[in-house]
């Protein structure tokens, strides 16, 4: 078997692996602006089409105050 063959395969393995993680993680959980201390529920496509860390911030827009923020992503719904 080709190498590039085996390399597509694991970039689609990571990509299946990321969607499904963030799918869950975007459902059961929510953050909370630095600024004014709202709390909010992101969607499944702005959670995975956000910049994020290693260290699970994600740079969010506060939806009451429109201050961009690196957020950390809390565990529940709001």
């Amino acid at each position: 078997m080709p190498a590039y063959v085996i390399i597509i395969a694991v970039v689609v393995i990571v990509i299946i692996v990321n969607v499904i993680r963030i799918s869950i993680k975007s459902s059961d959980h929510h953050f909370e602006c630095p600024n004014c201390g709202e709390h909010f529920q992101a969607d499944f496509f702005k959670s995975f089409f956000t910049a994020h860390s290693l260290g699970g911030q994600y740079s969010m827009k506060c939806p009451k105050c429109g201050k961009t923020n690196m957020m950390a992503s809390i565990s529940g719904k709001k």
